[in-house]
């Protein structure tokens, strides 16, 4: 994916991991459904949003700081690694930041 995500921004995908390998390729599907938390550094939630596939997540117009980006689980899925991650946001950079969450899916289904 080449996207462009604005120096203020976070993009979160959540993925299924077909080769288990913990990284996106382009032969692998994107996934809708888990809810995605955006943290503070202050700890007060920002916001939270139900991922939407191909669309991703897009957190807009955040001030500098050190945010946790939290996924939830998704029916059927099995988050193939933590389920959060921190990430330094810097409006004065050259671009903003993509993060991907692999799944991987649950026995059985």
């Amino acid at each position: 994916m080449n996207e462009e995500v604005a120096p203020d921004a976070l993009l979160v995908y959540l993925f299924l991991d077909g080769n288990a390998d913990g990284l996106f390729d382009a032969d692998e599907n994107l996934i809708a459904g888990a809810t995605v938390t955006l943290t503070s550094p202050d700890g007060r939630a920002v916001a939270a949003e139900n991922s939407v596939g191909s669309a991703g997540t897009l957190f807009e117009e955040l001030n500098a700081g050190e945010f946790t980006v939290t996924v939830d689980e998704v029916q059927g899925y099995t988050l193939a690694s933590r389920n959060r991650t921190t990430v330094d946001v810097d409006p004065g950079a050259g671009a903003g930041q993509i993060i991907y969450f692999a799944v991987i899916t649950t026995a059985g289904d």
